[in-house]
């Protein structure tokens, strides 16, 4: 995606570049935990960014329990794996962490 984008837009493909830099050097500085959730949690987005992509727009029903699962596995971490994340991730991590969000996902229909 990153070679079609600078093919289109140099600019726009150098910070595309920057911006990718600077989201693998955060998660290498994760400990294992809390790399092993940004791993999963990113996959969890590819999947459905690729069935956006495929045509086959994912439903509130499968966007709401992505987004539950990954809160889930946020919450399951030990301490100190989320405050490593919170760290890295702080707008990310503050989400994922407020009760409030949590419980209003919880209730979308």
């Amino acid at each position: 995606i990153a070679a079609a984008i600078k093919a289109k837009s140099p600019d726009l493909g150098t910070r595309v570049d920057k911006i990718h830099a600077l989201f693998k050097e955060k998660i290498a500085a994760l400990g294992p935990e809390a790399q092993a959730f940004a791993h999963e949690s990113m996959k969890s987005g590819l999947d459905i960014r690729t069935k956006y992509f495929a045509d086959s727009s994912p439903n509130k029903a499968i966007l709401k329990k992505a987004a539950l699962e990954v809160v889930k596995k946020f919450q399951a971490l030990s301490d100190g794996a989320k405050a490593d994340f919170k760290k890295q991730f702080p707008d990310i991590g503050g989400v994922l962490s407020n009760d409030m969000i949590v419980k209003r996902l919880e209730s979308l229909n």
